[in-house]
């Protein structure tokens, strides 16, 4: 979704960072792009979405809240997101030129 050079951090290295949280059970990778056939066979209690979305804008919602469970979006933190750091990384790398 981000472009041809991204993401930087592979989605397997990704979940495995997410598996090793305590407070996660379960990580899923899923190929389509709507997770709702997916999530309505495991039915999770807490689905969280990353903080670029609004509750509103989680398509997978009603199917969450039908079966009992709970949507969570969580929170950007200011300045370190992906596009943010690699911005960053831009300007202090064309600074050292």
């Amino acid at each position: 979704l981000k472009g041809e050079s991204r993401p930087l951090v592979l989605e397997n290295e990704r979940a495995e960072m997410l598996a090793g949280l305590a407070c996660v059970d379960y990580v899923t990778i899923f190929s389509e792009r709507d997770p709702i056939a997916l999530l309505s066979a495991i039915k999770p209690n807490i689905h969280v979405k990353g903080g670029d979305y609004t509750i509103e804008q989680v398509i997978e919602r009603e199917v969450i809240e039908a079966n009992g469970g709970r949507v969570i979006v969580g929170l950007n933190v200011p300045g370190k997101s992906t596009t943010d750091l690699i911005k960053t990384i831009c300007k202090r790398h064309s600074m050292t030129k």
